[in-house]
């Protein structure tokens, strides 16, 4: 299936994923057992990110896959006892980790300083290491085969025809199933301060 993504003609937000410290670590380990998501997200990270990480570092990197509540779980159940030394969450869920005291501030480093200060969180609790933008995607195939125009707005997603063939990540488990809520919101008349209208109609 071939998946158009439509940047430039919607209104999108900004999500990103943050690189966090996680409980206690322990310097004196080989091994390095980060939570991040699976899928093509690990592959690739294993095939060109950790081997020479691992290699300049004498380390072996282990993933421990899930999404970023999955993560969050697992860190809240071991508080205290850390059993991961990173997390890389969505940043809505990132907030969570940091505010339930799952994450040590990360120390100062030229490494640290080099990254933009926009990306530094929460007084430096977390980092941005990616950032990317929250639009609608469709199936060219699909629309070609039923005569279908390609959406141009949010809104367009109400039209009858699409029903149950839209799919929206899940508000609390995803940052852009939450870019999907307020941009619903603004189209009736909400802002991020006042989420009401979105609640009574979603």
């Amino acid at each position: 299936m071939l998946v158009k993504h439509a940047k430039t003609s919607f209104v999108a937000a900004a999500a990103g994923a943050a690189l966090l410290a996680a409980g206690t670590t322990h310097a004196e380990t080989k091994t390095l057992y980060i939570g991040m998501n699976g899928g093509n997200m690990e592959r690739t990270y294993t095939q060109f990110v950790f081997p020479p990480f691992e290699k300049a570092n004498n380390v072996k990197v282990v993933v421990v896959p899930g999404t970023s509540t999955d993560i969050l779980a697992k860190a809240q159940a071991t508080k205290g006892k850390a059993q991961m030394h990173v997390m890389t969450l969505d940043d809505g869920v990132m907030f969570r980790a940091i505010g339930m005291g799952l994450c040590e501030k990360l120390k100062p480093s030229a490494n640290l300083s080099a990254v933009p200060a926009i990306t530094h969180l929460k007084g430096d609790y977390a980092v941005g290491l990616s950032m990317g933008l929250t639009g609608l995607a469709y199936s060219t195939k699909i629309f070609a085969d039923k005569g279908w125009a390609p959406p141009t707005s949010w809104a367009d997603l109400a039209d009858p025809k699409y029903k149950g063939k839209v799919v929206v990540q899940s508000m609390p488990a995803s940052s852009f199933g939450l870019d999907a809520f307020l941009m619903f919101n603004r189209l009736k008349g909400g802002t991020e301060k006042n989420v009401d209208p979105a609640f009574k109609a979603w």
